[in-house]
């Protein structure tokens, strides 16, 4: 279904706030994770259903129909990070992928199946954002030898590519992260959903001027 109000990069766009939508509510990693996919079903098709969550919804049914038909594919999964032995309470990281069998983007006369990788940018609730993410950039990370599985600062050599220790911690936290049981595309990380998705053209999400705008692009570079 082709959408007539909003254009392919304004639904990509909507996307990007829905996923974000995980910084309103506090909990343990599972109850936040529960909660952002009780909201994604007001938004998308395909959502698995959850056990009844304590929070109620502030979801707005209203947004669907300009939207577009955008399904759940994989996720939603949401980190909860723990830092010296004590669990944040809210959502450090959180992402899912959507797919739509017919966008059309403006200036192109085609119409193509799409995924969009949807990441939401920083939680203002979350100082492990704020701190470990965001504002760690004084340390940086070789891109050349950068390896998500672990990694380790290292001076800057003029000439040679660098991303800060935020990016390379970002990145890492997204590419660990795992589909939970009751998601879709379960047990499986966001780079084995995308390997097997190769096929189809793949739009990331990217929300401007945060941290998920630095860490849009990196994700497809290991996949």
């Amino acid at each position: 279904m082709n959408n007539p109000t909003l254009d392919a990069y304004q639904q990509v766009f909507a996307m990007a706030c829905i996923v974000g939508r995980a910084a309103g509510y506090h909990g343990t990693e599972t109850v936040l994770q529960q909660q952002l996919q009780q909201d994604l079903s007001f938004y998308l098709s395909h959502v698995p259903p959850v056990d009844p969550i304590k929070s109620a919804s502030t979801a707005d049914a209203s947004v669907t129909p300009v939207l577009g038909n955008w399904e759940l594919v994989w996720g939603p999964a949401v980190l909860e990070e723990v830092i010296d032995g004590v669990p944040t309470g809210v959502a450090d990281n959180s992402l899912f992928v959507a797919k739509c069998d017919a966008v059309s983007f403006p200036g192109s006369p085609s119409v193509m199946p799409a995924y969009v990788v949807a990441i939401a940018g920083t939680n203002p609730n979350s100082l492990y954002d704020w701190g470990d993410e965001d504002f760690s950039v004084s340390a940086v990370v070789n891109w050349t030898t950068y390896d998500p599985s672990g990694f380790t600062p290292s001076p800057y050599v003029a000439g040679t590519p660098f991303i800060s220790k935020g990016t390379a911690t970002g990145i890492q936290n997204l590419l660990r992260l795992v589909s939970p049981d009751t998601a879709a595309a379960p047990g499986t990380s966001l780079e084995q959903f995308l390997n097997h998705a190769k096929p189809i053209r793949i739009r990331p999400l990217f929300s401007a001027a945060t941290a998920s705008a630095a860490l849009y692009r990196l994700p497809l570079h290991f996949t």
